[in-house]
């Protein structure tokens, strides 16, 4: 019997998206555990930083959200 792995290669060069420095506002968020994994994984899926995944999401719902306006 043959197992099989899968493995996802991230080559890109990590950067900040749309101007992200490091001296921008920070601040700390707390999620439920499930949500956090989540994150971890969309993240991980998507050869990103958490950081960058939650912005990610936050731009593409303040997009959809001004659309709408």
């Amino acid at each position: 019997m043959h197992h099989r792995s899968t493995f996802v290669l991230c080559t890109t060069v990590m950067h900040w998206e749309e101007g992200m420095a490091r001296k921008d506002p920070q601040f700390n968020l707390r999620l439920p555990e499930e949500l956090k994994v989540w994150v971890e994984r969309s993240a991980k899926g998507n050869c990103r930083s958490m950081t960058a995944e939650v912005v990610f999401w936050l731009q593409q719902a303040k997009k959809i959200q001004e659309q709408a306006a």
